[in-house]
């Protein structure tokens, strides 16, 4: 039977944490003295909904199947998508609720379609937050599994462990919790390096962010109408090339390598395969 205190106590916190981001994108529009009425209505209602959903649980609460966690990963893409569709009605970026939702949907499963046709003219917090949305996206896995571990002392989601990235995650660690962590701090770590390094090729910061967050979550949402066109110089579209093939990498490889254990890429089949794949197109495009 299935245990739907879990369920719930899973998706408040999770309705939380998106309430918490929602509050950051509200501090972007502070920053550029726009109305941040819309995400701080948005973050209340979201917050205040997780709040009312969290669930007592015994202490001694196990899951022992994967049912729950069947619900768990496909309801967390339904729900973070709904209660993002808040910001782009709020704000009066979108009008109705279909395009709304399909704009966060898209975002958070980095699809990368949008309906919006003048990007230019969305405010500096609603672009921060459909970048945002990409970047959650991206962490699939990671993301979900600390806001689960936390909840009870034994769950399986065995199902979710391929959801980072599309990849197979291999051993890092035995505990899957410190293992998650360590490929959130690589996450990170890779975004935060990309950013450094647009700057460097003198993009704007807010620019810089959330082309990383694109990139990096291989969604592809721009802050320009023209994407990434609009900042078509040599060196920024080498950064960009070489980070999105290291977002299209396996994390764990990239793990091992800054371990120093190379023979994870020189036995590894999939690494090879896709530089070899992009030579290739390059190629034929030539």
């Amino acid at each position: 039977m299935l245990n739907f205190r879990i369920i719930a106590r899973v998706f408040s916190l999770l309705l939380i944490v998106e309430g918490v981001f929602m509050l950051v994108a509200a501090g972007v529009s502070f920053l550029y003295h726009e109305h941040m009425n819309s995400f701080v209505y948005s973050a209340l209602i979201t917050i205040v909904t997780g709040v009312i959903v969290y669930t007592p649980l015994r202490g001694d609460e196990k899951v022992s199947g994967n049912k729950e966690g069947h619900i768990i990963v496909s309801g967390t893409w339904f729900i973070f998508s709904l209660f993002g569709t808040l910001p782009f009605i709020f704000s009066g970026s979108v009008t109705n609720f279909g395009d709304a939702f399909f704009e966060s949907i898209s975002g958070f499963t980095t699809t990368g379609a949008t309906i919006i046709q003048n990007v230019e003219s969305l405010s500096h917090g609603i672009l921060f937050w459909r970048s945002l949305t990409q970047w959650l996206g991206g962490l699939g896995i990671i993301f979900i599994s600390l806001s689960i571990f936390p909840v009870v002392k034994s769950i399986n989601i065995q199902l979710a462990a391929t959801e980072f990235s599309g990849q197979q995650i291999e051993k890092i660690h035995p505990r899957i919790k410190v293992a998650a962590r360590t490929f959130l701090l690589i996450y990170c770590g890779v975004t935060a390096a990309e950013i450094i390094f647009l700057i460097a090729a003198r993009m704007p910061l807010f620019d810089s962010i959330c082309h990383s967050f694109s990139t990096m979550s291989t969604g592809g949402f721009s802050t320009r109408t023209n994407g990434i066109g609009a900042f078509a110089t040599p060196y920024i579209m080498t950064v960009l090339t070489v980070f999105m093939f290291l977002a299209g990498t396996n994390m764990s490889l990239i793990y091992f390598s800054f371990k120093g254990n190379f023979r994870r890429l020189t036995g590894n089949n999939e690494f090879f395969f896709i530089p070899l794949y992009v030579l290739y197109s390059s190629y034929l495009e030539v």
